[in-house]
């Protein structure tokens, strides 16, 4: 591993200070606001897919490829007050959507200029004939940076407007030591490594991108956070541009994530930022655009994962903040918790009011692969999740919702997994969830076995395509034999009650069972272990549930490639169907 020094800072600086000019941008000024741009350097991959410009100021794009050969482009630049935006397309299309819908941006359209006013900064996608696989625009509007550090502060290392490039010293990192300040400049781009190991009281920030196009024998993300506290990544943009993950966050604290963005769209592998065995962790107002997870927290024992070790002897995963952020997901999960879950537990995770663009399975294995979902928790390793809560979610397009399991291996039998440890998922709460646009959106609720369950789950004000889940029976609902605890309502209206698990109904061998009224929700609860008669069915055994019948049967996994635990391989998911018999209702 080579590391840069001092001596590489200076001639940085010294660069820095020669175009200092273009480091800032020149602000423009117009009558409700104003715009700075930042010039993309000579040697920056571009994109010439769109021409964008705001508040009269020329934006520069940049572009990568996706899973299936279309480019996707973006660019950046500061704003403050009211702006208007043109966006002109450089080829045909017929219909547009700018995304996320929360935004509510009105916008008109001359011929293939599209014309919107941002009133602050935030982050907007741009999608074409509904095809989010196709050709797409994401911009990213940010406040000034009102504390750009000077590049002579010894206590800074400073990247000005430029293109480095590290790809053929693929072993040379930046590293960002203890009370150091890594600034990237608007205009910068960077094709390295950067590093914090062991430090405390760091800043990694600014404008500028940070990529990766080939692949490292040391550690293979542009941005590696290791045994650090008090770290905070502010501003920057990364794209990692081969399959491999974008960051990492392994075995520190203190973290604060803001204003990030990651646009990693190469399949697959390119997860957007890992938590690894981490605690009190707050990523906000951020956007991650991938073909792997966007946000996974995982837990490894022994480097490199060996399935064997027992969870209690990794780090906890706790005190964990996702919030105010918009995520799109070219394959895999939007946000999971695992596969590798060797931490002694998960507890008091948050995902608070997020965007999720975009969720899709895989691209080669559509449809295949079981766990894969805007909501996943896998758990490889038995250990505890507990009080998990997503809230305030807004779904605009996605395959499978929700996800809990456990399970024996990973991406087709490549990563094993041990369930020889105790766990359980318990106290999970989904409250004021959304999800529109075609897709299943699947909930899938699989425990392993009765010592082992999917347990104290609330799904509260939780919509699909418009109607509210009241009732565990409602469609998207999967649910095997080792699930209990589970509540369903609406807390909107006077509606009926149903506790499946207390009061069996005649259809389940007991009596009739009256039906309480209940001020203000709707309640669906019951307990797997004490469900009702088995039945059989097209597909295999089932069991009454909740209101209807579902399938036991055992699950068929496949098989797969291995990859190690820091981004080298794919981080996929296993595979695998389960056979559905013919659903029936109650008949009470």
């Amino acid at each position: 591993m080579r590391k840069i020094g001092f001596r590489f800072v200076r001639l940085l600086i010294a660069a820095a200070l020669f175009v200092a000019p273009l480091a800032f941008g020149v602000p423009a000024t117009h009558a409700a606001g104003t715009v700075t741009a930042y010039a993309a350097p000579t040697g920056a991959p571009r994109s010439s897919d769109f021409t964008v410009t705001a508040g009269g100021s020329a934006i520069d794009l940049y572009g990568d490829n996706n899973g299936w050969g279309n480019k996707v482009s973006y660019g950046y630049f500061d704003m403050t007050g009211s702006i208007t935006v043109s966006v002109t397309v450089n080829f045909s299309f017929s219909s547009y959507k700018l995304a996320p819908a929360s935004l509510g941006l009105a916008s008109t359209r001359s011929g293939n200029t599209i014309q919107f006013t941002l009133s602050g900064p935030t982050n907007v996608s741009l999608i074409l004939d509904g095809n989010y696989q196709g050709r797409t625009l994401h911009l990213f509007a940010s406040a000034p940076d009102t504390s750009v550090p000077s590049p002579s502060d010894p206590n800074v290392i400073y990247i000005g407007p430029g293109y480095y490039d590290y790809s053929s010293t693929p072993t040379t990192t930046i590293t960002v030591g203890s009370g150091k300040t890594l600034y990237i400049a608007g205009g910068a781009f960077l094709n390295g490594h950067i590093e914090v190991r062991g430090a405390s009281n760091v800043a990694i920030r600014g404008r500028g991108i940070v990529s990766m196009n080939y692949t490292s024998t040391y550690l293979n993300q542009p941005i590696s956070i290791l045994s650090s506290t008090n770290v905070q990544i502010s501003g920057i943009i990364v794209d990692r541009r081969i399959g491999a993950w974008s960051s990492l966050i392994d075995n520190s604290s203190q973290v604060s994530v803001t204003d990030y963005k990651v646009v990693s769209p190469t399949y697959a592998s390119t997860d957007g930022l890992n938590l690894v065995n981490s605690h009190d962790v707050t990523i906000d107002r951020s956007f991650f655009r991938t073909a792997d997870d966007c946000i996974a927290i995982k837990g490894v024992v022994t480097p490199g994962y060996n399935a064997s070790d027992n969870p209690a002897s990794g780090a906890p995963n706790y005190n964990i903040t996702i919030q105010n952020s918009q995520f799109w997901s070219d394959a895999n999960d939007v946000w999971s918790l695992g596969a590798e879950t060797q931490a002694a537990y998960y507890e008091n995770i948050k995902y608070l009011n997020n965007d999720v663009l975009y969720s899709y399975d895989d691209r080669d294995n559509h449809g295949v692969i079981q766990d894969r979902a805007v909501m996943d928790i896998t758990a490889l390793n038995g250990t505890q999740f507990r009080n998990i809560l997503y809230q305030d979610i807004r779904v605009e397009q996605s395959v499978r919702l929700v996800n809990l399991s456990f399970a024996d291996s990973f991406w087709f039998g490549s990563l094993p997994g041990n369930q020889s440890f105790p766990g359980l998922i318990s106290g999970v709460t989904f409250r004021n969830i959304t999800a529109v646009g075609t897709g299943s959106k699947e909930i899938r609720l699989w425990g392993w076995d009765l010592g082992k369950p999917v347990s104290d789950i609330l799904f509260e004000d939780v919509s699909i395509d418009g109607q509210y889940l009241t009732d565990l029976g409602d469609k998207p609902f999967n649910v095997n034999n080792y699930v209990k605890n589970v509540v369903v309502r609406q807390s909107t209206a006077p509606v009926d009650t149903y506790v499946g698990g207390l009061d069996f109904s005649s259809a389940q061998g007991g009596e009739p069972v009256v039906l309480q009224r209940v001020e203000r929700k709707r309640l669906c609860q019951y307990d797997m272990e004490r469900g009702g008669p088995q039945v059989e069915g097209n597909g295999g055994v089932h069991r009454h549930v909740g209101a209807e019948l579902r399938p036991s049967g055992e699950q068929r996994r496949g098989q797969s490639v291995a990859g190690s635990e820091y981004g080298h391989g794919h981080d996929q998911g296993y595979g695998g169907q389960v056979g559905y018999g013919r659903r029936r209702r109650r008949a009470d």
